[in-house]
């Protein structure tokens, strides 16, 4: 089973080809509809979209890198498959291009969540992190900060019963 590999929306453009048209296709049952679309047309249309991924083999070998769609897509016909550079395509799928420093990016931040947290070596997270939508990050982020958040109000209500408990204690005929 081929894993599916997501990159941010700067590294998407990063891998178009030059020039100021770009090749482009949906899949329609067994048909392929192609058409060039403009560079910034290309552009707009990545910075719409929820997913951005990379290809498998096939279409990868005939130029197509990248697909793009939302997270709402029900049919492969609603993907959109786009050309690519392969050299900066293989750079991406390396990390070897400057995009690719988790550094940099948000998922240093959520890295460290994990490890204090977890109280584990998020190291093995880091570089599969960098696949991850940045969308995909933020939801696992605000799910573990909210689960924190619950066990410490529950600690606070612990805390609660055992004030008023040693109150009680401290004063057996009540408090002023």
């Amino acid at each position: 089973m081929n894993e599916k590999k997501f990159i941010t929306k700067e590294q998407a453009v990063y891998i178009l080809p030059d020039g100021n048209l770009i090749h482009t296709f949906y899949q329609l049952g067994s048909s392929l509809v192609g058409a060039d679309w403009s560079r910034e047309e290309i552009i707009e249309k990545i910075q719409k979209s929820d997913i951005l991924e990379l290809t498998g083999e096939i279409a990868k070998g005939m130029g197509h890198g990248l697909v793009a769609y939302d997270k709402d897509t029900e049919r492969q016909s609603q993907i959109l498959f786009i050309e690519t550079n392969a050299e900066r395509l293989e750079e991406v799928e390396n990390g070897r291009n400057k995009e690719m420093n988790c550094k940099k990016c948000i998922h240093d931040p959520i890295c460290q969540l994990w490890r204090d947290q977890e109280k584990q070596d998020a190291s093995c997270y880091v570089e599969e992190a960098c696949f991850m939508g940045v969308k995909e990050v933020l939801n696992w982020a605000k799910v573990s900060l909210e689960n924190r958040k619950k066990e410490l109000l529950k600690e606070k209500e612990e805390l609660k019963r055992e004030k008023k408990k040693l109150r009680k204690e401290e004063h057996p005929w009540g408090t002023r």
